[in-house]
């Protein structure tokens, strides 16, 4: 298994951390997008994405703003003072554009745990993908 960190600009230039989980070898059967949920981060899904990446799929998760490696300034669980909700639907449509970006070939699923179920339903209505 390959792990790795990246950071990816969003529309406002917040920094978006993203851990990516994948399959040494072999094709990857698909993408799983993790949408984490409230008060936790992307880290928490380690498990998850091992046994994911053993059955052949990649997994990538980010950390929501204000969460994890994704709190700027010391203000956790702030998502921003203007349109926080729509910027962190906006963060997942460049994770999603980074992921199909990574691994082009592969379908793309979004798994959403808790609050993030929630952001991920929104992103599927507002997105359409």
């Amino acid at each position: 298994m390959i792990a790795t960190d990246v950071r990816l600009p969003s529309q406002d230039g917040h920094s978006i951390f993203i851990r990516i989980w994948q399959p040494s070898q072999g094709e990857i059967k698909g993408i799983i997008k993790i949408a984490h949920g409230m008060a936790e981060h992307s880290g928490r899904y380690s498990e998850l994405a091992n046994y994911l990446v053993t059955a052949g799929y990649a997994v990538i998760a980010h950390d929501h703003r204000g969460h994890g490696q994704s709190i700027q300034q010391g203000l956790a669980g702030h998502y921003g003072d203007n349109n926080g909700w729509d910027l962190v639907i906006s963060d997942m449509g460049a994770v999603s554009q980074f992921a199909r970006t990574e691994f082009p070939e592969a379908p793309l699923f979004e798994l959403g745990h808790s609050m993030g179920s929630m952001l991920a339903q929104q992103f599927a209505i507002e997105q359409g993908r």
